[in-house]
């Protein structure tokens, strides 16, 4: 009977233990609609940081996510402020590639629910970045050769203007992916697994343009703020 109950116990440990050991965290998508998920950054990632999640309910927008930036300035700063409806905007996706591995390419792709229907259409009104990155011949190594030397990973950055829609006010949001040609091109879309690369969602927020008579307003007031500090320093 003992021995019984210690086989029954040492399988429970192994069962635990292996459960354990082949637990896997995915980088999760954070828009709150329409999951994306992968599982390895080793060839391919979104700017140079790379998260995983324990479950695709952690809407947080990572703050280690750096691979998607847009400018309001014509690209002379960057970064993830909010914009105005109907304005003019530069989307930046930045791609990391590893420097080595057999694809022959690895692929960008970008979209941005620009009617707030809570899909990612795949197609020209929705996908703003759909970009490949030829491998040099250099660069397409089988690490499992005698003296493989990976070579050095390279950032590509890709850009497009884009008009937010002047209808729209609120929650804006943008996915973008990365991966390799291992899932082909053309088949590659918002939703479901990729094994490599990464997923980063943003959420980008819109208000009203505003009225010409409060930034009259406001002009006034800077005016006033600044008058009052000349006066105070005559003083």
């Amino acid at each position: 009977m003992r021995a019984t109950q210690m086989i029954t116990w040492g399988f429970i440990v192994f069962l635990l233990c292996s459960s354990t050991s082949y637990a896997v965290s995915y980088d999760y998508s954070d828009a709150p609609y329409g999951n994306a998920w992968h599982t390895t950054d080793t060839w391919q990632k979104l700017g140079t940081n790379w998260d995983s999640e324990p479950s695709a309910l952690k809407i947080d927008n990572d703050a280690s996510d750096d691979g998607v930036w847009w400018s309001i300035d014509n690209g002379i700063s960057w970064g993830h402020e909010g914009v105005y409806a109907g304005q003019n905007i530069i989307l930046r996706v930045d791609m990391w590639s590893a420097g080595f591995g057999k694809h022959e390419y690895d692929q960008v792709k970008t979209w941005v629910d620009f009617n707030q229907d809570g899909i990612f259409q795949n197609d020209d009104t929705e996908l703003v970045i759909a970009e490949q990155f030829f491998k040099p011949s250099n660069m397409i190594v089988d690490a499992s050769l005698p003296g493989f030397i990976p070579g050095p990973s390279v950032i590509n950055s890709y850009f497009v203007a884009v008009v937010i829609p002047e209808n729209i006010l609120g929650d804006l949001w943008l996915r973008a992916r990365v991966s390799c040609w291992d899932t082909p091109f053309e088949d590659t879309t918002p939703y479901g697994h990729l094994w490599q690369g990464e997923v980063e969602d943003w959420k980008i927020t819109v208000s009203p343009v505003p009225e010409p008579a409060t930034v009259l307003l406001l002009g006034i007031g800077l005016i006033g703020i600044a008058s009052a500090g000349r006066k105070k320093l005559k003083i």
